[in-house]
């Protein structure tokens, strides 16, 4: 595969959660700058837009809602297609596709197609690229952008950045030592602003836990036991995860992590932070 051909329009498309949407960023970056002066635009989910908007490396976003009615989703899948398909891209990149994922990419008419599995240890068959069969589980970003190793794109050491505006860092200080109260849909970037202002991130394994790794802000994730094969944190010195080791039946796993074990563990990364 020549590493060194040039795509003019590229259509990136990852249709999962807001935190899947969060750990692709640095592999948007490196996109970019393995490509500055081509049409970079992602295709996602509605509910999963809000990470991806004002990011300065990329160009434009289609999204479509998938927690909608059948009829409204068909007809939504149709115009976003029609759409896509005027655009005529060089370049579809498919990160973590499900079946519907892959299928969908079919009809998006890109001349090709670069996907990458959900499921390990296999190669999409509508992929022109040969991508996923031999990979193996790895930290989140890091399976991003070894997905991009064909197109000439290697990094084991991303850089971990959230662009801020002024604007969203005062709202934050605003709050600094307050008690407040901000959801994904209220301001995303003030929201990432406030994580950046924080001396350490306590949350569940959520949107946020992976924003402070990308803000690299110290985090202790409460997770339960059969997810924390799933995704973990790129350095694990200043990001922990608390597992909780409870079976379902026992009640919420979230309840039997106490809390003398994140105390301990916050003792320990102020300690680690000012060393």
């Amino acid at each position: 595969m020549n590493v060194n051909i040039t795509y003019k329009k590229i259509l990136v498309m990852k249709t999962r959660s807001v935190g899947d949407n969060i750990v692709m960023l640095p592999a948007l970056r490196l996109l970019r700058i393995r490509f500055p002066h081509s049409i970079i635009k992602v295709l996602t989910a509605t509910e999963s837009i809000s990470p991806l908007l004002h990011l300065p490396y990329i160009d434009g976003i289609y999204s479509f809602q998938k927690k909608t009615m059948l009829l409204k989703r068909i007809w939504q899948s149709f115009l976003i297609i029609r759409k896509i398909r005027e655009y005529h891209f060089d370049l579809l990149i498919c990160f973590e596709a499900s079946n519907g994922d892959e299928r969908l990419s079919l009809f998006l008419g890109a001349r090709k197609r670069l996907i990458y599995p959900y499921k390990y240890g296999r190669r999409s068959r509508f992929s022109h690229f040969d991508v996923g069969k031999d990979m193996i589980k790895k930290q989140s970003v890091q399976e991003d952008i070894d997905a991009l190793e064909p197109l000439g794109i290697h990094s084991d050491k991303p850089q971990f950045h959230y662009p801020l505006s002024d604007g969203a860092i005062a709202y934050a200080k605003k709050f600094l030592y307050k008690p407040c109260s901000i959801g994904l849909r209220d301001s995303f970037e003030h929201l990432a602003a406030i994580i950046n202002e924080s001396l350490i991130f306590i949350g569940n394994d959520s949107a946020p836990s992976h924003l402070a790794c990308m803000l690299n802000v110290p985090s202790i994730t409460l997770m339960s036991k059969d997810r924390r094969n799933t995704w973990f944190p790129y350095d694990r010195r200043y990001h922990k995860v608390l597992v909780g080791e409870v079976k379902k039946t026992e009640g919420k796993f979230i309840d039997r992590i106490t809390t003398d074990e994140v105390f301990s563990i916050f003792e320990k990364l102020v300690s680690t932070k000012n060393e």
